[in-house]
């Protein structure tokens, strides 16, 4: 029985693709989330609810340990703990409504700790004003001196059923070091192989 350095390093490299391939991608990390207008200039913030999750669980729940300040409610029943009650509802007065229409307009949740974000799903209102449910998202991270951005976007509600979502990361995932090691060893079979070609070597196995 003879088996070529050939074989064994093919092997090799559909094994590292393969590890490359199904490499999960990883979450993006953060402590806190920032919504505000995704309008030019800015526009009112109308939240029905804002949902984040991470490992299944929305950690944005205020019964989660979240959270959760506007930058100013339109009245005392529109405020800003009616977007993280865990009540879905697209209609006023059971949504948070700011106090204005410009563009330090905002509704932050900061979370228990740091935890790696999955998913961001968010409602808007169906009442009135579907124009404003374009939503921009900033995720950040507590780090030291103050806050990092570790990732943003937008999330546009205006059509029923006015709501919208995101998977992240929204970018591709970079191998995972197991992998790495995989292709560095295929690589370096290949070139074992194609020496061994040239000298017409043979591994025997018994």
């Amino acid at each position: 029985m003879t088996i070529s350095i050939k074989a064994l390093a093919g092997g090799a490299i559909a094994a590292a693709a393969l590890l490359g391939a199904s490499a999960p991608a990883n979450a993006v990390l953060a402590t806190s989330i920032r919504i505000s207008s995704g309008i030019g200039g800015g526009d009112w913030l109308q939240i029905g609810e804002l949902q984040v999750f991470a490992n299944g669980v929305n950690i944005a729940l205020a019964s989660n340990g979240a959270i959760v300040e506007g930058s100013g409610s339109w009245d005392g029943m529109s405020t800003a703990d009616k977007a993280t009650d865990g009540i879905i509802s697209t209609s006023f007065p059971d949504i948070y409504h700011s106090d204005g229409a410009g563009t330090s307009e905002r509704l932050v949740v900061t979370f228990t700790q740091a935890f790696d974000i999955s998913d961001i799903v968010i409602y808007g209102r169906s009442d009135d004003g579907i124009e404003r449910n374009l939503f921009k998202y900033q995720l950040y991270l507590l780090s030291q001196p103050g806050e990092m951005l570790v990732d943003a976007g937008l999330l546009d509600a205006r059509s029923a059923p006015y709501s919208a979502s995101v998977t992240l990361p929204t970018t591709p995932a970079v191998p995972e070091p197991a992998s790495w090691a995989m292709m560095i060893c295929g690589f370096g079979l290949a070139g074992g192989a194609l020496r061994a070609r040239r000298g017409n070597m043979r591994i025997a196995a018994a």
